[in-house]
């Protein structure tokens, strides 16, 4: 059995889910499925925590706890993830310079960095 892949869902996919969306009513049952038979795995990220703290009403660490078992992203980036979130950065700059920055971009970078 191959391993399972590692899955970071965003917070916009597990709002969605939350929401119960249209788009994620049907993602949601093949998600749990696909975690279920553990042909992917889920991961949280301190990311997710912080990003969620706004809206504790949509139970969104809930979620993302039945959904990961408990699996996490390290807490702090190791040298390979500063150096892709340094790539990607430069990235967004070079390539789309006309692009606003956000409030969200440091921490949206950490964690993908982290989950590649």
């Amino acid at each position: 059995m191959e391993s399972p892949l590692s899955l970071y869902l965003d917070q916009n996919y597990l709002s969605g889910i939350a929401k119960a969306k249209p788009a994620f009513r049907e993602l949601e049952p093949v998600l749990r499925q696909a975690v279920e038979c553990r042909a992917v795995i889920v991961v949280e990220s301190p990311v997710h925590l912080r990003e969620s703290l706004p809206r504790p009403d949509l139970g969104l660490m809930q979620l993302l706890r039945e959904l990961s078992g408990d699996r996490h992203l390290p807490s702090w980036p190791d040298r390979r993830a500063r150096e892709v979130r340094r790539r990607m950065a430069w990235t967004i700059d070079h390539e789309l310079p006309l692009r606003r920055p956000r409030e969200s971009d440091a921490a949206d970078l950490d964690a993908l960095a982290s989950a590649l």
